[in-house]
């Protein structure tokens, strides 16, 4: 066996080690080298200090085009203005939520039905986006959540139409306004319980609002288990997404987390439902500071005109 020379210093008690002790020595010291600088990253990233957040710069994240919570956020929150170029754009809720839970300095908004611990509401000029604040009218960020139908499905199949509102009756039904409830949205007033109709079938294909979509899901899978012969398919694509296909035929309801545009309007034969109501919120790193923000604040930070932390901060 090959002798290890370690110097005077280091030997203690012993002067050689055998090949088992130099691989548990080695693969110690591996291990440390690979512990040190990750430690050394979440100590500098982790850290919270008035430094780190004076110099921050701000990441905006905002939703694509075809996003009913971004046309709300834009007009509610923005008063229609103009949105940073350099801001990341997300395709979904989940996605905003996602990016802003991984982002320290990050900020973007989302339906208040996707709110966890993975990120935080700020208050928006002092008012919580609660499910209360919006039901009482005190949050501003606020919309209605939509079932679009195309008014044409009525004399074309009327099969189909009567299928698709018996689902819709369901979604505004009590059992389907608990299922809004339960996903984080506010329910109808007063609804009613539902009627079991005899005999349905068929299919339905829905697309639209990622908001809406996980409500039109749930409901879904109950109408199924009630009626066996239908079959359902739910998908998102965003409320210009949902509005734009079921004006054109291609899916039977169209889910929209905004009204319909005069134009869209004007274009479809859309024919509408109200399933129930939603606020949009303004989302922080759990990490941030930052509790509040007034209109002003967040439209200069979404149009790039305040671009760290330490402007909002004051330091």
């Amino acid at each position: 066996n090959r002798k290890l020379y370690i110097p005077q210093m280091y030997r203690f008690k012993m002067t050689t080690f055998k090949g088992g002790v130099v691989k548990k020595l080695i693969a110690i010291l591996f291990g440390m080298l690979l512990i040190i600088p990750v430690l050394c990253i979440s100590g500098c990233v982790g850290g919270n200090t008035a430094e780190d957040w004076s110099k921050a710069k701000i990441n905006v994240y905002t939703r694509d085009p075809e996003s009913g919570t971004r046309e709300v956020f834009w007009e509610k929150a923005l008063d229609k203005g103009e949105i940073t170029k350099k801001a990341v754009v997300v395709n979904s809720n989940g996605a905003m939520k996602s990016a802003i839970a991984q982002d320290k300095y990050g900020v973007g908004y989302l339906s208040i039905g996707y709110l966890d611990d993975s990120v935080k509401a700020v208050k928006f000029n002092g008012i919580e986006p609660t499910i209360e604040n919006v039901r009482n009218g005190k949050y501003p960020i606020s919309r209605k959540l939509h079932m679009y139908v195309n008014k044409e499905l009525k004399e074309k199949d009327p099969n189909k139409y009567e299928l698709v509102i018996e689902f819709i009756k369901f979604v505004q039904s009590k059992e389907g306004q608990e299922i809004v409830k339960k996903k984080g949205y506010i329910p109808l007033p007063n609804p009613q319980p539902y009627q079991k109709k005899e005999g349905l079938k068929g299919e339905i294909k829905i697309a639209g609002s990622t908001t809406v979509e996980p409500i039109a899901a749930e409901c879904a899978k109950r109408f199924m288990q009630m009626y066996p012969d239908v079959k359902i398919t739910v998908s998102g694509g965003g409320s210009g997404f949902g509005i734009k296909q079921v004006g054109e035929g291609l899916v039977d309801i169209g889910d929209a987390s905004r009204d319909a545009k005069p134009e869209e309007l004007q274009k479809y034969p859309l024919e509408d439902h109200v399933i129930g109501m939603d606020g949009v919120a303004i989302i922080v790193n759990p990490a941030n500071p930052i509790d509040n923000l007034n209109k002003e604040q967040v439209k200069k930070i979404f149009a790039g005109e305040i671009t760290s932390w330490g402007q909002v901060l004051g330091q």
